[in-house]
């Protein structure tokens, strides 16, 4: 719990050391951490209820708590730098440019919201940052996040960048249903007020945040494309178009404001 952060650090061997290798991999014990995954985050009807909502913002709060956290570890974790608009420009682009049937979606996807993305990039708060925000690796506990697990790819970068990857892994669980879509903007609207209780988001995060929600679609369209698994990718395409054709709600939502195109 090092700074009050709710995350526990690996636990040394009798020999000293975190890791002990295996016939099939590595490991290292942690401590326990209390708390819960939800993965319930539309009702049975395809909404939302208060006990959702309240979720969402308890996700935001331990965002914000984790980055104020983080920040102060700068100087000491050297961490490996995220530098999303080349992976935007370098493989993520090459690799969808490779697969005909998305190349001339893509190309229009990317005149549709990069050059905004690549030309304020630089103006984000970057920091070391959890990178795989995902409600699965937030532990709940007394509606608020009690743990934060999964650390293997934390890196430095944009903090926006970890508020925009829960929030879109909470639209992807919609798999497409218009209701469930609705739904996530009242979700989005308390995740982002729940992160600016602890922590105000600055005025290029707020700006910038449906471009980086979807250039983490992208990420992933890229990557399930590269495996040959086109049901994924199809499906974060479409996500992906959803968002680009939504831009007015996504960012109504985030300021606490709503309101959808209709489909």
């Amino acid at each position: 719990m090092a700074l009050g952060l709710p995350v526990a650090p690996p636990l040394r061997t009798h020999d000293g050391v975190y890791l002990v290798a295996g016939e099939d991999g590595s490991y290292s014990l942690y401590p326990y951490l209390p708390g819960r995954v939800y993965e319930a985050h539309y009702t049975e009807s395809g909404g939302v209820d208060a006990a959702i909502l309240a979720r969402a913002a308890a996700y935001g709060r331990g965002l914000a708590r984790l980055h104020r956290g983080l920040a102060a570890l700068a100087d000491v974790w050297d961490a490996s730098v995220m530098d999303l608009p080349q992976q935007l420009r370098g493989w993520v682009r090459a690799r969808l440019d490779e697969i005909a049937s998305v190349a001339t979606c893509v190309a229009d996807v990317y005149h549709g919201f990069t050059g905004s993305l690549f030309a304020r990039y630089c103006e984000l708060p970057h920091q070391i940052i959890h990178r795989d925000a995902h409600p699965g690796n937030l532990l709940i506990k007394d509606n608020e996040v009690s743990g934060f697990i999964d650390w293997e790819i934390s890196t430095q970068g944009p903090r926006l960048f970890d508020l925009a990857y829960c929030s879109t892994s909470l639209l992807s669980v919609a798999q497409g249903i218009s209701a469930r879509r609705h739904a996530w903007l009242s979700q989005l609207t308390s995740l982002v007020a729940g992160y600016d209780s602890v922590q105000p988001l600055a005025g290029v995060e707020r700006a910038m945040l449906g471009q980086i929600q979807m250039a983490i679609q992208l990420i992933f369209a890229a990557y399930y494309g590269g495996l040959g698994m086109a049901e994924q990718m199809d499906a974060n395409l479409a996500t992906l178009r959803w968002l680009l054709d939504n831009q007015d709600a996504v960012a109504e939502a985030a300021s606490g404001r709503g309101g959808v195109r209709d489909e």
